[in-house]
């Protein structure tokens, strides 16, 4: 399977991200949707091991992986389970975020986590 660069897939979940601050609410719900699901099918073809908008999912392994390293079993292998707990971390964070950025009353917030996005990409865009 050829790898896919994110970056145009990207630059098409930040506009849908932030036409959700410029549309009703009905229609901003559907575009934060289909930014979540250009999200998913991105991530995996890029090689990222987990479904970045499955929650339960994610919290599951990660409770799961600290048992296991807790409490090992004589014939189980150790897997990383860490990486469900940073997901977590970005989870909590972009919440605390939003609700501080809407708590300011901030004219566009979608404009935030554009720019969180957009600072991560382009320095990391290279590495593999």
């Amino acid at each position: 399977m050829p790898r896919i660069a994110p970056g145009p897939f990207l630059v098409v979940e930040a506009a849908l991200i932030l036409l959700a601050d410029f549309v009703d609410a009905r229609w901003g719900i559907a575009c934060l949707v289909v930014a979540m699901g250009i999200q998913n099918p991105v991530a995996t073809r890029c090689g990222v091991p987990l479904n970045t908008t499955f929650i339960t999912g994610v919290i599951l392994r990660f409770c799961e992986g600290l048992a296991r390293f807790l409490r090992p079993h004589p014939h189980g292998k150790a897997e990383p389970f860490m990486i469900y707990g940073l997901v977590w971390l970005g989870y909590v964070s972009g919440a605390a975020l939003g609700t501080g950025v809407y708590g300011f009353g901030f004219a566009w917030p979608s404009l935030v986590p554009l720019v969180l996005l957009a600072g991560i990409y382009v320095p990391v865009r290279h590495i593999r």
